[in-house]
């Protein structure tokens, strides 16, 4: 196979909820934070994940809350690096509807932790292992966690893909 494991490392590398600064962040701040940490999955080349128009947009359609005195708190961090991930492989509006009903049966945190320890797993089976049964990491199994990890499966076989078109241009 073309790809190595130091490949799916970088690509497993993302942010964990207590990594991301607990500081209140300006927009010039949030967006070079989220761009840098989201690098590693960008699709397009020279295409930045998320501008101040998207971040300002998103909070118009009420995807994030507004920031309190021009700052992003953390948790509005989390949403936006999610957001930042999952836009290339679903629309806004159903980004928006799985968030929301992901906090709709987990705090934020859990259901942020979930969603890393699924991407993991997804990232693994879709450039490691080719292997797609491993069992779901939810306290309790729905069908809202089973369409969340498929969500996580695709974005990981999409990385797959990317980085696979990658390696052949450098090739």
């Amino acid at each position: 196979m073309f790809i190595n494991s130091q490949i799916a490392k970088d690509v497993v590398n993302f942010q964990r909820y207590e990594e991301f600064p607990d500081i209140g962040l300006y927009m010039e701040q949030l967006i070079e934070f989220l761009n840098s940490n989201l690098e590693v999955f960008k699709t397009e080349d020279g295409k930045k994940i998320i501008t101040s128009t998207m971040v300002n947009n998103y909070v118009k359609q009420k995807i994030i809350v507004p920031p309190v005195n021009k700052k992003y708190s953390r948790n509005q961090l989390v949403y936006l690096y999610v957001v930042g991930m999952l836009k290339q492989i679903l629309s806004i509006s159903e980004i928006s509807e799985t968030i929301k009903k992901a906090l709709e049966i987990y705090p934020l945190v859990t259901a942020y932790n979930f969603f890393c320890v699924e991407l993991e797993k997804a990232i693994h089976a879709a450039f490691v292992t080719r292997d797609f049964s491993a069992p779901s990491s939810a306290s309790k199994d729905t069908d809202f966690s089973e369409a969340f990890r498929s969500v996580l499966l695709s974005f990981a076989n999409k990385m797959y893909v990317v980085k696979f078109l990658q390696y052949c241009r450098e090739q």
